[in-house]
C-alpha cells in the first residue's frame, strides 16, 4: 500500500514543491509484473496505490479487506517507486524548467 501524503504537495511560500509521481504510470509498470494493482483517483489529496481488491475508499484507515499479498519481491516494488519519484525531480529555480526535461534538471 502506497499512500501519497498531502503535506508534500501544498503550495509553499518559501519553495516550489516537487510534482507528484505519476501513479498511473507506476501502476502500469507494476501491473506488467503482477496484475492486481489498484489506484485511486490521482486528483485527490492523498491518492493510494495498492495490491489487492478494487474499491478502497479514500482516506481509509483500515484497508485490510482490500489488501492482498503481492508476489513481487519488495525490492522490485521499491525500485519502481523510487524510479517514479525520481522521474519527477526538478531542482531548477526557473519555473520555465517545469517542462519535461527528463528526470534530471539541475540549475546551471
Amino acid at each position: 500500500r502506497l499512500i501519497v501524503g498531502t503535506k508534500s504537495w501544498f503550495d509553499l511560500v518559501s519553495e516550489r514543491p516537487q510534482p507528484r509521481p505519476d501513479l498511473a504510470a507506476l501502476q502500469g509498470r507494476l501491473e506488467q509484473a503482477a496484475p492486481g494493482w489498484q489506484l485511486q483517483d490521482t486528483s485527490g489529496a492523498s491518492p493510494e496505490l495498492w495490491f489487492g481488491a478494487p474499491g478502497l475508499p479514500n482516506y481509509s484507515e483500515h484497508a485490510g479487506p482490500y489488501l492482498s499479498p503481492c508476489p513481487l519481491d519488495p525490492l522490485e516494488i521499491k525500485a519502481a517507486v523510487v524510479d517514479a519519484v525520481r522521474a519527477t525531480w526538478n531542482f531548477s529555480d526557473d519555473p520555465e524548467d517545469d517542462e519535461d526535461d527528463g528526470p534530471w534538471s539541475f540549475p546551471t
